[in-house]
């Protein structure tokens, strides 16, 4: 549920609650307000933060959190200021709003469970020129309330168990053995790029992956426009998954200025909110970066085999088709947002 008040500051700053605001914050009316908080405490039901009780006149008054709305007559915008600090989301019922006591509710604000905060991992496979065939974007999605740092450790033992270096894992230069992996023998990248195949398959992820052969498109903004529909399209198919978050976060490392435009603008138009852009994301600082680039490569990989396009360094490090089918796409796809 999205909900904002442009009338927050509308609210009575004195220190009694007048009948008719008492009429409107009582009765029970916090329905349907919950969500999953962090590390799945559960839903909150139909009237699950207030609780009531009878008066002389038959009416029900609040007894849970109406000492919240003395507080907030009280000091105001103080308390909206430091709620959230100590991670107490506000949910905020704007005027206008039915109500199942009087058709319309005031300005009245609820609260409860902490924020929620999406990670968008981003990575690309190609460019808009002529040297590419294909252009790849990757969306890796994180709910930050999942915790990675164990996979991680765990990830790190195994690499010095046997005796392996711990370098930032890119599927390219992995391939052919350029940077980091220069003065590394094919038997030893083979290894890194299997190591880091089970290493995805535990961590708490889903990704979305969105390919475009270029010569469908007549110039580069003809392939922008597809992009940003296809990713909005996106979004909205899964809208009840996004709308759960408070912010959204986006990590794209020196990635085309073009590109991030689309992302954020499909994110603002979708989800009626602010993407926060990291354009130096660099995937040294951030594993699910690499996540993103091993699923943007592997992607690109299905794309080949299945043109009858796979190089001589595709069969050795994943074999045939069937074969990199089984063991990598297969598995890899496990994590995609269905």
């Amino acid at each position: 549920m999205n909900i904002s008040n442009p009338h927050l500051t509308n609210a009575p700053n004195t220190g009694k609650i007048s009948p008719r605001a008492r009429a409107h914050i009582t009765r029970g009316d916090v329905a349907q307000l919950g969500e999953h908080h962090v590390r799945n405490v559960g839903v909150v039901g139909s009237n699950p933060i207030i609780s009531t009780t009878e008066t002389r006149s038959g009416r029900k008054l609040a007894s849970g959190p109406i000492f919240v709305w003395k507080l907030f007559l009280v000091r105001g915008m103080y308390l909206l200021e430091c709620l959230p600090k100590c991670g107490i989301r506000i949910v905020v019922v704007p005027k206008g709003a039915t109500s199942k006591s009087r058709g319309k509710s005031p300005g009245n604000f609820f609260y409860g469970g902490q924020l929620r905060e999406l990670s968008i991992f981003v990575d690309e496979s190609g460019e808009f020129g002529p040297v590419s065939k294909y252009y790849l974007i990757t969306l890796v999605f994180h709910d930050q309330s999942a915790a990675i740092d164990s996979h991680l450790d765990k990830y790190r033992r195994v690499l010095n168990d046997c005796g392996m270096m711990d370098i930032a894992f890119h599927l390219s230069p992995l391939m052919n053995g350029h940077c980091e992996y220069a003065d590394l023998g094919l038997g030893v990248r083979k290894r890194h790029l299997s190591k880091f195949l089970v290493f995805t398959q535990s961590l708490p992820f889903t990704y979305q992956t969105f390919a475009f052969k270029k010569t469908g498109f007549d110039g580069a903004d003809k392939l922008l426009v597809r992009m940003k529909r296809d990713i909005t399209s996106f979004l909205f198919d899964h809208l009840e998954f996004f709308q759960a978050f408070d912010k959204v976060k986006v990590y794209y490392d020196d990635g085309q200025q073009a590109v991030s435009e689309v992302i954020h603008e499909a994110i603002r138009y979708t989800l009626s909110k602010d993407a926060y852009m990291f354009k130096d994301a660099h995937p040294c600082d951030y594993c699910l970066s690499q996540v993103a680039d091993f699923a943007c490569g592997i992607e690109l990989t299905a794309l080949k085999y299945d043109a009858s396009e796979a190089t001589a360094t595709d069969a050795i490090f994943f074999g045939g088709s069937n074969s990199f089918k089984k063991n990598y796409l297969k598995k890899i796809r496990k994590k995609r947002m269905g």
